[in-house]
Formats: structure tokens, sequence, C-alpha cells
């Protein structure tokens, strides 16, 4: 069994949908007011006229189901816009002359609304070239049955204020309001953007806010350590602590600099990790095959923490490979130094490798997409590793 959930509208998408209701009520208590019905006995012939408010009102039981069921007829609306016309030319040209621009001439009034409805959200031109050729039907009926006498034109021009000038009215309100609706729209998702970009921006400030207090610790331990005395300066493992924070601390500095050249971070990161190392005299070979996504800002750093600390380990020479593979990133580092398995930062997208010789230390991070249960695994030398 399955469920499908309506997408839920924006403020300026169910404001259009209430003046399309609007309109189509409108429209609505015009055919149901019509003389029509209350006068069928003046009718001859009476099919023509019940022919046209048939074909009316079919269309707008058309345009309640496109209003119910969330569609615009855009294929269907210039047919149902001359069904509209034929309809009115059939009651205009079926009815006696005598009735002609009075309240007996039901569909003089009643065919423009339905060509709001029809033209709802299109241009207010189109609108405007309906009514035209709705009053040019009747216009042309009366001119070719009475002429063109002082009354008749009168009588033409006040009939057209009601025909055209309401329903276009109603059209230039609309356009109106469907752009007060578009500017508040746009006005909200750039507000919305405002409060993503902040929460964003507070958020990155909080996570270098942390990252930094974590250097500070490693920092200020080892400082206090060798300031007391506790700590040998000459003590390979002590100069290996201090070339690792120092490789921290020049990563969390690359995360902040906005470098033309550092269009993926990691590796950023990472040759700033190995410009370390090569100070230290230590030849850094840099390898990277495949392509990969970004990784998330909060994994990166345990991503980097493993290359850092093989580059730390290692005495003469050392060997970096970053490889992408669909979702999966590895990126390893093969040190000559060896008997070391510093402790390194966990994700849950991020596991740890470390194998450690007495010559030798590789050290292995990979992260995929899928969330996965951190771990660290040390293997022992082996004899002949």
């Amino acid at each position: 069994m399955t469920t499908s959930a309506t997408p839920a509208r924006t403020t300026a998408q169910q404001l259009l949908a209430g003046l399309r209701i609007a309109a189509a009520t409108v429209a609505g208590a015009v055919l149901l007011t019509a003389s029509l019905p209350r006068k069928l006995e003046i009718h001859a012939p009476l099919a023509p006229q019940l022919v046209a408010y048939g074909v009316l009102v079919a269309l707008l039981g058309a345009e309640i189901v496109g209003i119910v069921q969330r569609r615009d007829w855009n294929r269907a609306r210039l047919p149902m816009l001359v069904l509209v016309l034929g309809a009115s030319a059939l009651s205009t040209w079926s009815l006696a002359p005598e009735y002609l621009l009075t309240s007996t001439d039901w569909s003089f009034g009643s065919s423009g609304w339905l060509g709001v409805v029809l033209l709802f959200g299109r241009p207010l031109p189109e609108l405007a070239t309906f009514l035209a050729l709705n009053l040019a039907i009747t216009v042309t009926r009366v001119l070719a049955v009475h002429g063109a006498n002082l009354d008749i034109l009168l009588g033409l021009t006040a009939g057209a204020v009601g025909t055209v000038g309401f329903p276009l009215a109603c059209g230039i309100a609309s356009t109106v309001v469907r752009r007060i609706a578009d500017s508040a729209e746009q006005a909200s998702a750039r507000a919305a953007e405002i409060r993503t970009a902040e929460a964003v921006a507070t958020g990155l400030f909080e996570a270098r806010e942390t990252r930094l207090a974590r250097l500070d610790i490693g920092v200020e331990q080892l400082l206090r350590g060798l300031a007391s005395g506790e700590l040998d300066p000459e003590d390979p493992e002590v100069r290996r602590s201090c070339d690792l924070e120092a490789a921290r601390m020049r990563r969390f500095l690359a995360e902040a600099d906005d470098a033309d050249d550092a269009d993926d971070r990691l590796l950023y990161e990472l040759r700033q990790g190995a410009d370390v190392a090569e100070r230290r005299n230590v030849l850094v070979e840099f390898e990277r095959a495949g392509r990969w996504p970004t990784p998330p800002d909060d994994a990166r750093p345990a991503l980097a923490d493993g290359i850092l600390a093989g580059l730390t380990a290692a005495r003469r020479r050392a060997r970096v490979s970053v490889i992408g593979i669909g979702p999966r990133l590895s990126v390893s580092v093969t040190a000559d130094g060896g008997n070391w398995a510093p402790p390194l930062r966990t994700h849950p997208s991020v596991s740890h490798i470390v194998v450690s010789t007495e010559d030798q230390t590789w050290i292995e991070s990979t992260w995929t997409d899928e969330p996965r249960s951190p771990s660290s695994t040390t293997t022992p030398s082996p004899e002949g590793a």
C-alpha cells in the first residue's frame, strides 16, 4: 500500500489558488442568475439558447474540476475559448432582434466572465483580446439588425461597460495581486537564504571554535611539559608530537585560507601538512587517482588526521595517496618511521587502518557516503612485513 503526499504550496501559490476560486465563483454566480432560466417562454427558437447555456455551464464545470485537481488547462485552453465564443455567437444570432441589448440577452454579459476564468494566470492582453472578440459578436449582430444610429451606439457603449469593463477590471486586479504575490515570495525566499547563510556561518564558527579549543589543549600540554621539564625536547616521541600538533595547526589554518587554487579543501589541507614534513627534509610523494564526492566538513579532519600522523612519523621519505572510486574516498600514507600508532580522530563515516612495523608505518583512512561505525585497527609488526 502506497501513499502519495500532496506537495505543500507556497503563500503565493495559495493566494493565486484563492483568486482562481474567486473568479470561478463570480462566473458561476453570473451564469446561475442569468435571465434565460426565468424567460424560457419568450425565446424562440429555444434550443440554440439551451445549447449555448449548456456549453458555458459545462466549461465552468471543467474549470471547477481543474481547481479541485490543481490542473491548468494549458493545451485545452484555446479550444475552450473557441467554444465560449461559439456559444456566445449562437445565443446572440438566434435571439429575436427586439431583445438585443436587453436583460433577455443573457450571453452578452455571461460569456466574458468565462473568459476571465479560462484565461486566469495568462497575460492581460490575451483577456483583452478575448473580450474584444466577444463584444464584436454582439456589435456585429446589433449593427446588422438596427444600423448605426445614435441610440444603438449609446446602448452598445453602456452594455460594453458591464460586459467588458468589469471582467477586464477583474483581470487587471488579478494581475496586480499576482505580481505582489510573486514579489512577496521572492522576498521570503531571500530572507530564508539569509537565515540559512547565518545559520551556516554560525555553525562553521562554532565548529572552528571547538577544533581550536581541542588544538589549544594539545599544544598547551606540550608547552607545559617542555616548560616544566617533564618532556625532553631530544626525545623522538616528543618531537613527533610537536610535529603532529604543528601539522594539525597548519591544517586548521588552511581551512580558513581562501586561496584560489584550493578547490578541493581536503587535497589542499593534505598538501599543507606535507609542507611541514618537507621542512624537516622529508621527501614527500603526492599521488591522486579517480574522482570522489566532496566529503562533509566534519569528516575532513578525521580523514586528514591519519595522513598528518604518518607524515609526522616519517624520517626521510613518505608517500601520500588519495584514491576515489565512486562514493568511496581512501587516503593513505606510507612513511619510513615505525613502531608508532597515534590516536586518530573518529567520525561515523570514516574508518582507519594502522599498520606499523619497526621500519615503516602505513595509515589508511576511508570515507564513504553511507555512515558506518568508526574503527581503528593497529596491526602489530609481522615478520617479513
